[in-house]
């Protein structure tokens, strides 16, 4: 009672302590521009893009001071236009795809300077002719063009999506939480196939891994015509929360969908951080690695093939890596980077076997950090988050695995017999 009393005290004497956290965003008719009224009491607010200033326009209370827009009374809203800008192949997308827009989240929307991740705010959109708000942070619920959001901003210069337009979208619960999957464009039957091929590829990665990729995970299917392959282009991007965007070839047959491996490798890297300081071999080497091991126990593929193709691919990792001059992984080519760290997770996921006496895989450990650890609101170490997953098995395999690949400049050699890797791409 007297925390209470003590608490309303404070929100008579100081109401900007107490006020609401939210921003209300309406966009433009033609989906050129977005007009955003910030609560009052939020603050000075900061660009995390640059591109912010260019385009942007004060409405009402606020002045542009030392890098911030600050409002002028404390206890008024502030309220701000930004035109949305897109890149000429997102101007393509959109053109094929309309009335679409398409952005980059850190263009136009201002942040709190006191930002953190304990304390997100409230995002509300309204999109004109009921289209969709498309945004990789907390979906909380939406109805006809109106959208709520939790906005945790994290890891905004990696880029961010925004979509608002011509979009369907899908939120699923599994395992405690949320997947969102977009599918841009109007609603066909081809929309309802995309949806279950992407959820399909989730429930893989899940069934795998034990848990979901993090608390929110968004999936933008873009389909795109005139392309040669089924899946021409798919990137992970970090900003707001790991979202992956992923480019499809309009009436790709189903079977060709399952079968290609895109998909199924950027679904690993909503498993683990953003690594920096020359992180990405591991990323992408345990991407690769996993993209055979999702498909396998999928029984999209037979074990057999899904262990042919690693293992091809570690060998044209090994040729480029001699024909280069056998270089620091660090300092090597496509291949060299791409199934290097695919062989360490190999010898990795064998160890962990071998010593939990095949109570626990490198798969498992993944998840455990996942749900433990992500969003992720800064980037990590590679050496760092083996250092994070060795916790996990609690004992030492991937930090010394890590040492010796690191420095090692010949291509790694993996003995496996028939019985273990059948073990690996056949159970979890």
């Amino acid at each position: 009672m007297v925390r209470l009393i003590f608490l309303l005290a404070v929100c008579l004497l100081i109401p900007a302590l107490c006020s609401a956290r939210e921003m209300n965003v309406t966009v433009a008719p033609d989906l050129s521009s977005v007009e955003i009224t910030v609560s009052a009491g939020m603050g000075a607010l900061e660009a995390q893009s640059d591109e912010i200033w260019q385009s942007l326009k004060i409405l009402a209370n606020a002045r542009l001071k030392r890098g911030y827009l600050r409002p002028i009374d404390a206890e008024k809203p502030v309220v701000y236009q930004v035109s949305l800008n897109h890149s000429s192949t997102q101007w393509g997308i959109a053109r094929w795809h309309r009335p679409l827009r398409l952005s980059d989240w850190a263009h136009w929307l201002l942040t709190p300077a006191s930002w953190s991740m304990t304390r997100p705010f409230a995002l509300h959109i309204d999109v004109p002719n009921s289209g969709a708000a498309i945004l990789p942070f907390q979906i909380v619920d939406s109805d006809a063009g109106r959208f709520h959001y939790n906005a945790m901003p994290v890891l905004p210069d990696h880029g961010g999506i925004a979509i608002f337009g011509n979009a369907q979208i899908q939120t699923i619960g599994i395992a405690g939480s949320n997947m969102t999957f977009a599918i841009i464009g109007e609603a066909t039957e081809e929309t309802e196939r995309l949806f279950s091929w992407v959820e399909t590829v989730a429930e893989v990665a899940m069934d795998v891994h034990g848990v979901s990729p993090g608390r929110d995970s968004l999936v933008v299917v873009v389909p795109v015509p005139f392309v040669g392959g089924v899946l021409p282009w798919a990137h992970v991007r970090r900003g707001g929360g790991s979202h992956i965007i992923v480019y499809v070839k309009e009436d790709a047959p189903e079977t060709e969908l399952y079968e290609d491996w895109t998909l199924f490798h950027d679904m690993t890297h909503s498993y683990h951080p953003y690594l920096r300081s020359g992180g990405r071999w591991v990323s992408e080497g345990f991407a690769s690695y996993f993209q055979n091991v999702y498909r396998s126990q999928a029984g999209v593929v037979e074990p057999d093939f899904a262990y042919s193709r690693l293992r091809a691919g570690m060998e044209r990792g090994r040729k480029e890596n001699a024909n280069d001059g056998n270089r620091r992984v660090t300092d090597g080519g496509r291949m060299r980077t791409y199934w290097t760290a695919a062989a360490m997770a190999l010898a990795a996921d064998l160890k962990i076997r071998r010593l939990s006496g095949g109570e626990l895989t490198l798969s498992a450990i993944m998840g455990r950090f996942a749900a433990n650890k992500l969003p992720a609101a800064d980037n990590w170490h590679p050496r760092d988050y083996m250092s994070a997953l060795d916790e996990e098995i609690g004992v030492a395999v991937m930090v010394p695995l890590y040492d010796e690949y690191v420095r090692d400049r010949l291509f790694p050699r993996v003995p496996t017999t028939e019985r273990q890797w059948r073990q690996i791409f056949t159970s979890g």
